[in-house]
């Protein structure tokens, strides 16, 4: 080490009057982080929240939907794989 801070490292940690010591607990609420706009990171999050009205299916959709589901009725029996898309209203 240094001969130079050699003697620093030794020394007891300053006491001041005007200032009693802090517990560990508060020491570190200093240097934890916090929300400097509190409620901006919702604000943010709503905003780029997607939402789209429900779509109605024209005739030859649901036509096409109607045949899709009922091969799927046929294909039950193997249990395939299924991925549906549907619509969730939006609570807000």
């Amino acid at each position: 080490m240094d001969e130079r801070y050699y003697n620093i490292k030794h020394l007891s940690r300053p006491q001041y009057d005007d200032f009693p010591p802090m517990s560990a607990h508060d020491r570190a609420a200093q240097f934890s982080p916090f929300a400097a706009l509190t409620g901006y990171d919702e604000a943010v999050s709503e905003t780029a929240r997607l939402t789209d009205s429900r779509r109605e299916l024209t005739e030859d959709e649901t036509d096409e939907l109607n045949a899709m589901l009922g091969r799927l009725k046929e294909k039950l029996p193997y249990c395939p794989d299924v991925t549906v898309t549907y619509f969730l209203p939006d609570a807000r």
